[in-house]
């Protein structure tokens, strides 16, 4: 909430760290403990930080269709050119002097890369996604997010 409403942090830096992990997962260089937790772990955090992006700037979910860049993959692609890309864009986030350009698209095609890196990891990135959510549903604070149906929580 505080990261929501403070127009000085940077999101963009976040981003690009978090980008830079997840290019070193692939590459060997960023370990924690195994390649798939790694991956899972990495992915969700960039994911965490592009979505925060997106609603700081009122991106609608229409706009931002995480669910297409998620599933925008090919399984010929190598991990370490996917991590090159990573690096490419966590430059172009840490990069103040880039021009503005839609965040929307922005957000998109990083999480394109997310999900290409989880992909050439041998994981599925839908599986980064529901690590994210069983971890937050054993969180006591957010016990009312999760429960009862999906109908019920639907805003009205």
């Amino acid at each position: 909430s505080r990261r929501l409403r403070d127009p000085e942090f940077d999101v963009s830096a976040r981003i690009a760290d978090e980008l830079d992990e997840l290019a070193g997962v692939l590459t060997g260089e960023h370990r924690h403990t195994d390649l798939e937790s790694d991956l899972r772990l990495e992915a969700s955090q960039v994911i965490y930080w592009l979505l925060l992006a997106a609603i700081r700037e009122h991106v609608t979910w229409s706009r931002l269709r995480p669910d297409r860049a998620l599933a925008t993959t090919s399984e010929a692609v190598p991990a370490g050119a996917i991590a090159h890309l990573l690096r490419a864009d966590a430059a172009r986030w840490r990069d103040s002097s880039e021009p503005a350009i839609d965040i929307a698209a922005r957000c998109h095609a990083a999480l394109a890369l997310v999900a290409q890196a989880c992909v050439s990891g041998g994981i599925d990135p839908i599986a980064a996604v529901c690590a994210d959510l069983a971890e937050l549903r054993t969180r006591p604070y957010l016990a009312s997010v999760f429960s009862g149906t999906a109908d019920e929580r639907r805003p009205r």
